[in-house]
């Protein structure tokens, strides 16, 4: 799906998150959807606060989704889901995490992504080019959420697959829970910079 088919999604004034998109000039999803996609991939200040995601003109795959669903609820429009899914980052789908994966033999992490399904497509406005879709491929699980889940819930869910994942793949010693996590986050500071 592209983002222009949701321009036929009209916004209408009906809470922070409406009204704001709105007040820049932003009055249908499509619209609003480019603008999210376009503001830099980074960790806001506070991943509790979806609304400094245009306060602090970034944002991260969770703060941007939650952003957008909260107001797809202002809006109550159905056939919309929040869902973190567990992919494999590699060099293929993550060209900037080649050089790491390769150093330290690892080649695939898997990584917790945010994003939006609307009648059982997914929607991904976490940077320019999110929407080519070139983590599905990879994909391994989905859990649907709500806006709050993003931050605490993420991270555990993410943490969680991770031992597990380290455990089934019997990757030894020298890549552990931690060292793999730390490659993780590793990669998360190239795709910010």
């Amino acid at each position: 799906m592209t983002f222009r088919e949701f321009d036929v999604l009209e916004i209408k004034p009906s809470g922070k998150y409406s009204d704001y998109s709105l007040e820049l000039g932003l009055d249908n999803f499509g619209s609003l959807l480019r603008f999210i996609q376009s503001l830099d991939y980074g960790r806001n200040s506070n991943k509790d606060d979806y609304f400094l995601v245009v306060e602090e003109k970034k944002g991260t795959c969770g703060t941007k989704h939650a952003f957008l669903y909260e107001l797809i609820k202002e809006q109550n429009w159905h056939g919309w889901e929040l869902v973190i899914g567990i992919y494999l980052i590699d060099c293929d789908n993550t060209p900037e995490a080649c050089d790491l994966l390769e150093e330290t033999e690892l080649f695939e992490v898997p990584n917790a992504h945010t994003y939006l399904k609307y009648e059982g497509k997914i929607i991904d406005a976490t940077k320019p080019g999110s929407d080519k879709l070139e983590f599905k491929s990879k994909l391994l699980s989905e859990t649907k959420i709500d806006s709050h889940q993003i931050n605490q819930f993420k991270t555990d869910l993410h943490r969680k697959f991770l031992k597990r994942w380290v455990g089934d793949n019997e990757l030894g010693c020298s890549l552990s829970f931690h060292k793999v996590w730390n490659i993780r986050e590793q990669i998360i500071e190239l795709l910010s910079a």
